[in-house]
């Protein structure tokens, strides 16, 4: 083997151990068949993952998922009527609400 076979084995052995070790908590998100529900999923998966969402449940409060979809929707431009976005910040809360 040259030099540069050995770099790049070196390199892709890195890559694959890596892509082993670093994830992110990837548990599934039971969506039930509500209205509330499939507005969540249509509104927000247009700009990210669902996964995001998971990631803040259990501590954020009706406050805060209403913070989080006013920032979607003036920072992020999330095409979310004034009524969808109470809808919305309802499920979330009732969803994905803190766990006390």
């Amino acid at each position: 083997m040259n030099k540069h076979s050995i770099w790049f084995c070196s390199l892709l052995i890195g890559a694959l151990f890596l892509s082993w070790v670093v994830r992110a908590d990837e548990t599934l998100i039971t969506w039930e068949k509500s209205d509330a529900a499939q507005l969540v999923q249509a509104r927000c998966s247009i700009c990210h993952s669902l996964d995001y969402i998971k990631m803040n449940a259990g501590f954020l409060k009706a406050a805060n998922w209403e913070a989080e979809v006013a920032k979607m929707r003036k920072a992020y431009g999330a095409p979310i009527s004034d009524e969808e976005a109470k809808q919305i910040t309802a499920y979330l809360t009732q969803k994905f609400g803190p766990n006390d």
